[in-house]
């Protein structure tokens, strides 16, 4: 609360707004405190091998956290990519490795209007040292990695699809529409 300027939750692509714990309970197994980032893209598959059900969907992004809950090291973790939007749709991030870099779409914002900011997750957790002038290779390698996801992954503010009205009607019975 506060820090970057952000005193609510859902502006700021920093680790206080973007980073939660995934928690997994599972009979009989030892709790295990996992230090490599997860998505919760992750869960439908996880859940799916430990439930031994084939997982089908090959064309989602998730990852199979299995090992991990069985005290396994998963092949690859640490070299993950993560994308992150905020939810005004102001700003993106792309996270991998310990660099994180975060790119504004609007320079109006009084948090998200900031020129592009890299950090090095491992050496300042706090993010409070942008490396962005000093690191401009990997802002080019991080921005490479984030570009073919704006292509896709922006929704313009206006371009929503339309509701059914079964759709409508079961967003009213949950209270989300008047």
């Amino acid at each position: 609360l506060g820090e970057h300027g952000v005193f609510y939750g859902h502006a700021g692509l920093y680790e206080q707004q973007i980073r939660v714990p995934l928690i997994m309970s599972l009979p009989g197994a030892p709790h295990r405190r996992i230090d490599e980032p997860v998505s919760t893209l992750d869960i439908a598959p996880t859940m799916s091998d430990l439930a031994g059900i084939p997982f089908e969907r090959k064309d989602l992004p998730g990852q199979n956290l299995a090992a991990f809950v069985r005290g396994q090291r998963a092949s690859g973790a640490s070299e993950r990519v993560f994308i992150h939007q905020n939810a005004h749709n102001l700003a993106a991030a792309v996270h991998r490795g310990s660099w994180k870099f975060i790119r504004a779409f609007t320079d109006d914002h009084p948090v998200l209007g900031r020129p592009p900011q890299l950090f090095d997750l491992s050496t300042d957790p706090g993010e409070r040292v942008n490396l962005a002038t000093e690191r401009p290779e990997i802002v080019a390698e991080l921005t490479a990695l984030l570009e073919p996801w704006l292509q896709v992954g922006v929704v313009e503010k206006g371009d929503r699809p339309a509701l059914n009205d079964e759709i409508v009607e079961q967003l009213r019975a949950l209270g989300y529409v008047q």
